[in-house]
């Protein structure tokens, strides 16, 4: 799916940018369905990074499943540290991304490396158990992930993310228009 011009201009302004988005919640519609169904296989554990509050997007970090022992504020409760597959949804358009993450969890908080241009992987089936998962769960949303072909494309001059994004600068592609922040 390649996005427009005119779709590119809208998400800069947090603007609904697909009518499939007008008169639904994604979250609802699309995004908590394919959490649902990736989750309940039991193999993965996925937890909301953002949800559209303070961004333009809707994120999910996927690690290996966690026992509800090791959830636990139990002594025997092991923390987890380790690689996780991080998934941003925009909440303007169906368009998604995924990528490489560093996840820490411990007993009262949790940490999760933000995307940026260089974790940001191809979606195909495939590459790993966890990816494979995720396209699948993801297949019968409305969301397309999209290639780095077109994450990495320049935004157009005059178009410029509407705040910022948790990455490097300059947050001159396509990706940091379809996932920023405000404050």
């Amino acid at each position: 799916m390649q996005i427009t011009e005119k779709q590119l201009e809208k998400i800069a302004a947090w603007e609904i940018a697909d009518q499939a988005f007008v008169s639904v919640d994604p979250i609802v519609k699309y995004i908590q369905p394919a959490i649902t169904e990736l989750t309940k296989s039991g193999h993965y554990d996925a937890r909301v990074v953002a949800n559209g509050g303070l961004s333009n997007y809707y994120s999910v970090a996927l690690t290996p499943s966690f026992s509800t022992g090791r959830l636990s504020l139990a002594p025997e409760w092991t923390p987890y540290h380790g690689p996780g597959l991080l998934i941003y949804l925009s909440l303007m358009a169906p368009f998604a991304a995924m990528g490489r993450t560093d996840v820490s969890y411990e007993a009262k908080s949790s940490a999760v490396q933000p995307l940026d241009l260089d974790s940001l992987l191809d979606p195909r089936f495939g590459v790993d158990r966890t990816m494979d998962a995720a396209l699948e769960a993801f297949n019968e949303s409305n969301y397309h992930f999209l290639g780095l072909s077109t994450l990495l494309q320049p935004l157009p001059a005059h178009i410029r993310p509407y705040e910022y994004c948790l990455g490097e600068v300059p947050w001159d592609r396509v990706f940091h228009v379809l996932f920023s922040n405000t404050d």
